[in-house]
């Protein structure tokens, strides 16, 4: 009788299993199937299947030992074949990459056929399922009536298997099937062998041939082997996380507290900022200082004198602004401005020129004072018109000259005897007249008579 090993979880005898989905047992007309997990597998997308026999004495002996111990009745077994069949890591069919549901789940489990030609039995392993597709887990002897399913089988309770058991190791069967009607082991307590690592074993699902583990606190999996990582669901939101058994601990970043370090500190609440209001920041805040104040906290009252705005005058600082006290002759808020005191048209008869804090009048000819007020009398000195009265005038005077006087200073005498009047004579000039002096034979005031 031949033996084919098939990659869908099964091994047939005679010949292949040429069916790729799983049936529920019995199966009337169909091979004779011995299936530790028949089901549609597609090694294609990862995983092997690796099977071999053997008749090496270790392992014939490990066999041995390992029937002997379960079927105590059975003294004198002594295997002389053994064959050992793995499927690891294995997917399901139709599965693609982008499938994260089924192509990231693998199942890796065993069948050792252990014989002595007459004696047969089976050994099923489960190291690891995680994925089913109505899996069909026992033996079919094709006649339809002969067959032994392993209760569960073709529902989601396959995913139990690595911790489902007839001889009280989680995850592993044994049973003789050289016999017409499969034989198990007697049903073992599968709490007798303290599976559960962290936690306390029941047996109420012992019909279905597992335990369930109910596990201490901050323990998981199957037999409570595993510290739960409370620090894996990152519940520390601004801080790192420290695992402990079923707690954690959170180390706050800088800036935030509470149990998760969900609270981001309000560094304002103690009112830093004394001439300003706060805007809080992670681990620090800012003072919005109010015109007038600097500083880290605003506590500085800015110095707007320190720029030496009063450009004539001096400074006093006040809270956001400044006072310019100005020196004489400046104006304007930072006393940039010359006063014009040549505004006010202070010179009357005269040109202005400003000064710092004054001006000067520049006079026009005849005029004199500080503000060019005064008409400068050019008579006031009596050797100006020599023969005559003077009159004032803007920047001059004018000689009124007596009679018998010319020049503008009345300074000439006036000849009188210029003109010659004298006709017959000589002329005597004086002021203002003249006198002829006749010559013989003529008479008259000009000399013009002649005498008979």
């Amino acid at each position: 009788m031949s033996m084919k090993v098939n990659n869908n979880g099964d091994i047939t005898f005679d010949a292949p299993m040429l069916q790729y989905t799983s049936q529920a047992f019995p199966i009337i007309g169909s091979h004779k199937i011995i299936a530790p997990f028949w089901t549609d597998i597609d090694t294609r997308k990862g995983g092997s299947l690796y099977y071999r026999t053997t008749t090496q004495n270790a392992d014939l002996l490990r066999g041995t030992n390992k029937i002997r111990s379960l079927f105590p009745n059975i003294i004198d077994f002594s295997a002389s074949w053994m064959m050992v069949v793995t499927w690891e890591d294995v997917a399901a069919y139709g599965c693609s990459p982008s499938d994260t549901i089924t192509c990231q789940q693998w199942n890796t489990f065993q069948l050792v056929l252990i014989t002595n030609g007459i004696q047969s039995y089976v050994v099923f392993n489960y190291n690891k399922i995680t994925w089913t597709k109505s899996s069909q887990v026992g033996f079919n002897a094709g006649d339809g009536v002969n067959y032994y399913a392993v209760p569960g089988s073709m529902t989601d309770s396959m995913l139990n298997l690595p911790r489902m058991t007839n001889i009280g190791i989680p995850g592993q069967f044994v049973f003789r099937v050289d016999q017409t009607n499969i034989t198990n082991t007697d049903v073992i307590d599968v709490c007798a062998s303290l599976p559960c690592v962290h936690g306390n074993c029941s047996n109420e699902y012992l019909q279905y041939l597992h335990y369930v583990c109910i596990c201490q606190p901050g323990y998981t999996g199957f037999n409570c082997e595993t510290e739960i990582n409370e620090c894996q669901s990152s519940p520390c939101i601004h801080g790192n996380c420290s695992d402990h058994l079923n707690h954690y601990t959170c180390h706050c970043l800088a800036g935030y507290t509470g149990s998760n370090c969900q609270i981001d500190i309000d560094e304002c609440s103690s009112s830093p900022c004394v001439h300003s209001s706060c805007t809080d920041l992670i681990n620090g805040y800012v003072c919005n200082c109010i015109p007038g104040y600097t500083g880290r906290l605003c506590e500085i009252d800015i110095d707007e004198c320190q720029s030496s705005p009063c450009f004539q005058g001096n400074c006093s600082d006040a809270v956001n602004h400044y006072t310019c006290h100005c020196f004489a002759g400046f104006t304007g808020s930072n006393c940039d401005i010359d006063i014009d005191e040549c505004a006010s048209s202070p010179c009357v008869h005269g040109n202005c020129t400003d000064k710092v804090n004054g001006y000067v009048c520049n006079c026009v000819p005849g005029y004199t004072g500080v503000l060019c007020e005064t008409d400068i009398d050019e008579c006031t000195s009596s050797s100006l018109c020599v023969h005559s009265s003077c009159t004032d005038l803007i920047n001059r005077f004018i000689c009124n000259c007596i009679p018998g006087y010319t020049g503008r200073l009345s300074e000439i005498n006036i000849d009188e005897c210029q003109s010659s009047p004298c006709f017959h004579g000589n002329c005597s000039d004086a002021v203002n007249y003249y006198t002829c002096y006749c010559f013989a034979g003529y008479t008259g005031t000009n000399c013009k008579i002649g005498m008979v």
